[in-house]
This record gives C-alpha cells, sequence and structure tokens, in this order.
C-alpha cells in the first residue's frame, strides 16, 4: 500500500509542479485585474464630472434663451422686465428649465454613487477571489501530494477553468470600459 501511494506521488508529481507554477500566474491576474480595476477610477470621474459640466453648460444657455425670449414677449407688450409682472413671468418661464436640469442633475449623481461604489466593490472582490483561486490551487497540490489522483486532478482541471474564466471576464471588463 505504501509503495502503491508512493508510485501514485511519483506520478501525481507532474501535475504538482504545474499547479506550483500557475500560482505566479495566478497571482499576476488578479493583480492585472485589481489594477485594471483601480485605473478605472479616475476616468470614470472624469467622465461625470464632463457630464455634470456639459449639463450646467446646457443650463445655463438654456436658461439665457428663455429669460431672452420672456423679455423680448415682455417688450412686445410694453411691460418692463423689472417690473413685478415681468419679473414673474421671467420667473415662470425659468421654472421648466430649472426643474428639468435640476433632475438630470440629480440623476447624473446618482448613477455616479451607484457607478463608484460598483467599481469599488469590483476592486474590494479581487483580493478575496485571488485567495479563493490559491487556496483551491492549494487544496489540489495536497490532494495530489497525498496521492488522491482523481479528486485532485478533477479540481485541477476545475482551477484550470477558474482561471480561464476569470482571464475571460477580465478581457470583457476591458472591453465593457474601453466602450
Amino acid at each position: 500500500a505504501k509503495e502503491q501511494l508512493k508510485l501514485r506521488q511519483e506520478a501525481n508529481m507532474p501535475a504538482v509542479q504545474s499547479l506550483q507554477a500557475s500560482i505566479p500566474t495566478t497571482e499576476a491576474t488578479f493583480a492585472q485585474r485589481g489594477a485594471s480595476l483601480e485605473a478605472e477610477k479616475n476616468p470614470l470621474e472624469t467622465r461625470y464630472k464632463n457630464l455634470l459640466s456639459e449639463i450646467g453648460r446646457r443650463e445655463r444657455r438654456e436658461t439665457e434663451s428663455a429669460t431672452l425670449r420672456a423679455t423680448n414677449e415682455l417688450g412686445r407688450r410694453g411691460i418692463a422686465p423689472t417690473s413685478r409682472l415681468g419679473e414673474r413671468t421671467i420667473a415662470e418661464s425659468l421654472n421648466p428649465v430649472s426643474e428639468f436640469y435640476t433632475g438630470q442633475t440629480k440623476d447624473v449623481g446618482l448613477n455616479q454613487e451607484t457607478s463608484m461604489k460598483y467599481l469599488q466593490d469590483l476592486i474590494s472582490a479581487v483580493p478575496l477571489e485571488k485567495q479563493a483561486a490559491l487556496d483551491k490551487i492549494n487544496q489540489s497540490i495536497s490532494g495530489l501530494q497525498a496521492g488522491g489522483a482523481g479528486d485532485a486532478i478533477k479540481d485541477a482541471l476545475s482551477l484550470y477553468q477558474l482561471n480561464k474564466n476569470n482571464a475571460q471576464q477580465q478581457q470583457q471588463l476591458s472591453l465593457q470600459q474601453r466602450i
């Protein structure tokens, strides 16, 4: 029995070495994923900042146009824009513009918070995912070294698939971030 165990362990040695060699690659994959996600923070913040600036610019432009239209209409009627009626008319013409852009600004702000939280959650999950992958590798190595080839090989193949899926997810994330 001891001799069979030793033979199984020797037969499993290439798989053990392969799994041990995959540890640095796994660590590098997760480090790259973390860095890639971390690198998305500033561009995401910048995109939202630019979007909010654009909303502000459009609001100012529409406010000026609405004020000009109301002032022209008041002038056509012979009403001074500085009169009580003129000021009320101008204010009423600006309310829809103000309400619309206040809502737009609020929506973009909420979307920014949600996006930043989601990105931070992804970043926070990377070390946990990395540790889970490394634990699985080490468990497979231990199983192979103990001579349990069947389960360890299944685990090794499962781990290979997990690493492959992580690499594909990273590629998809990179593509989504470019879009």
